[in-house]
């Protein structure tokens, strides 16, 4: 019995292996396409940090990729006017666009 609980368990973290395995080769595929895109890709949480960016879109900002994950708009050098809006000079503000997608919860594609 026990020798057959070992086997079920050895079958078991190999197909998980296989699984994880697959599953980065996956993740790397889709971040490689994101990367090679020229567009920008991005993606925020909730509280506007960038939770996915692209290579094309971090090196407009003269930053690396994984140094804008967790930073808001502010927090990668972007002017305040820009993000927050100034109704004076007809700027809306990225917060404001980022808040209507959240709303309508579908994508903005530009």
């Amino acid at each position: 019995m026990l020798k057959i609980a070992k086997e079920n368990a050895e079958a078991a973290n190999r197909e998980l292996r296989l699984s994880q395995k697959s599953l980065e080769q996956e993740r790397r595929l889709l971040r490689n396409i994101i990367d090679a895109t020229p567009d920008w890709i991005f993606v925020k949480d909730l509280d506007h940090k960038y939770t996915l960016v692209n290579k094309a879109f971090a090196e407009a900002h003269d930053m690396k990729s994984e140094d804008m994950i967790g930073k808001n708009d502010l927090g990668v050098g972007v002017p305040k006017e820009l993000v927050h809006g100034k109704s004076g000079k007809g700027i809306k503000g990225f917060w404001k666009d980022d808040d209507e997608v959240v709303e309508k919860q579908d994508p903005e594609i530009y």
